[in-house]
Parts: C-alpha cells; sequence; structure tokens
C-alpha cells in the first residue's frame, strides 16, 4: 500500500512540474496592455519578441494580423539593415496563428476567420 502511495505521489509531483514549465504567451499587434505577453490584454505586440521569450514547451498564441521580423538573431550585434530581419522558431516552442485575441483554449481558435500571415515584406 505504501508503495503504491509513494508512486502516485511521485506521479502527481512529475505532472505538476511538467506542467509548471508550460506557458501560453500571447500576442495580438493591437494589444493594449502590458506587452508582456501574459494575456490577450498584455499581449506582446511584436512576434518576434514573444519567440524570443518562449522557452521549450511555451504555446505562442498569435491574433489575428499582419506580422513582420524585427529581429536579427542569426546575424552579429550590429547588422541594422532590415533585410536580415527574419523569425527564428526555437526547438519545443509552438506558434500557432488563427485567434481572434479572447479565445481560452485552442480548440476555440479559427484559422480561416482569423488570418495569423508571418510577412516578410518589410518594404
Amino acid at each position: 500500500m505504501r508503495k503504491k502511495v509513494l508512486l502516485a505521489t511521485i506521479v502527481m509531483v512529475s505532472l505538476t512540474l511538467i506542467l509548471q514549465g508550460q506557458n501560453t504567451i500571447y500576442v495580438n499587434s493591437g494589444a493594449w496592455g502590458d506587452n508582456d505577453g501574459s494575456s490577450w490584454e498584455n499581449a506582446y505586440v511584436d512576434l518576434s519578441e514573444a519567440i524570443d521569450a518562449a522557452q521549450s514547451g511555451d504555446q505562442v498564441w498569435v491574433a489575428a494580423g499582419i506580422y513582420y521580423p524585427t529581429m536579427q538573431p542569426n546575424y552579429p550585434v550590429g547588422a541594422p539593415e532590415q533585410e536580415f530581419n527574419h523569425f527564428t522558431l526555437k526547438k519545443g516552442v509552438s506558434v500557432l496563428g488563427g485567434f481572434l485575441g479572447n479565445e481560452t483554449s485552442i480548440a476555440q481558435r479559427n484559422v480561416e476567420a482569423n488570418l495569423t500571415i508571418l510577412s516578410g515584406d518589410i518594404d
């Protein structure tokens, strides 16, 4: 009996630690809050910043709109030319579009009605 209780406790602690490592980071170019990605109201307005802040296991939810890259993560610091800007995805980070900007679950997103466009057209 003690072994079962111990095993159940280990499983619960493990699941808690796994779930704590997963965050939803919100992006909405029309957000009006703190720009920290913690909610739709406080969403990042810049997708590049959200991806940069994400850790493995995180999901980045992106509201409808057109997003342009603003960072150059694979180029030396100081390359000011916009043509070097690009989105660089991270291993273990999911970037999901199709949100209106008020959803609380992935099942609520509508990718056909809420077009999310990542554009490289910088001029």
